[in-house]
């Protein structure tokens, strides 16, 4: 991993290692003395206006911590929210993948009104991983691959502007979560990898997906586990097997 990339990792992680270090869950707070100042938005008449567009309803969670304190990460003090600009690259060998946590690669949880941007990408180096699927090769034994980035058992957080691409599996989780935006993300896989659902909401409420550009081998959006109130508004989808 080179400079950049290990830099980006540690920025992109610090917030994570932070929360689940002193069990943190709710909203943050003037004395939070993390590596984030992470605003808290107050965007409820832009929610509200998705809110009254057409919903889709549907009828285990995993969590992982990364430890990135043996590389000296510490916050600048000065940012308001959290910012992606370089690129985070995941290990591209699954021979060497945490046995641990076999399922998920960037995870945050409990979170409450924060704001992840950046014109940066999140690159989960699945080429190996899809060679290895047995939706390639029959003689392959069928085991689940991680998803690159997930957020678990938060509310009010947006998501802007972000890439994530060549996903080991799934590329983008919202679980269990409500209260989700999700704006200018582009997804980015071959359309013969296998898995790779582009956005996969499961167990949650009041998500808007909005500006997206989708290109995966499998659903470009895939919402399951009696999801409600899901909106969506100009969604790009190809490659991909469309919404559902």
């Amino acid at each position: 991993m080179d400079t950049l990339h290990l830099l980006c990792f540690i920025i992109f992680l610090a917030l994570p290692l932070r929360l689940t270090s002193k069990q943190y869950s709710g909203g943050f707070n003037e004395d939070y003395d993390g590596p984030f100042e992470v605003q808290e938005t107050d965007e409820e008449d832009e929610f509200d206006e998705f809110l009254n567009l057409p919903n889709w309803e549907s009828g285990g969670r995993k969590k992982d911590v990364s430890n990135v304190e043996a590389f000296g990460a510490i916050g600048d003090g000065v940012s308001d929210d959290t910012k992606i600009d370089g690129t985070i690259v995941a290990p591209d060998d699954p021979k060497i993948w945490d046995p641990d946590h076999p399922r998920m690669w960037l995870g945050y949880y409990n979170l409450s009104n924060v704001f992840f941007q950046g014109k940066g990408a999140i690159d989960g180096s699945g080429s190996k991983w899809w060679a290895a699927s047995c939706k390639r090769n029959k003689s392959n034994p069928c085991i689940g691959a991680p998803t690159a980035l997930t957020i678990d058992s938060s509310s009010r957080v947006r998501v802007r502007d972000l890439t994530v691409k060549n996903g080991q599996q799934m590329h983008f989780t919202i679980a269990w979560s409500e209260t989700v935006r999700v704006s200018g993300v582009t997804v980015l896989a071959p359309g013969n990898s296998p898995n790779t659902d582009g956005i996969h909401v499961t167990s949650s409420k009041n998500v808007v997906l909005q500006n997206c550009v989708i290109g995966a081998g499998d659903d470009c959006i895939s919402i399951v586990s009696h999801s409600s109130n899901i909106k969506m508004k100009n969604i790009y989808c190809g490659p991909g097997h469309g919404i559902r």
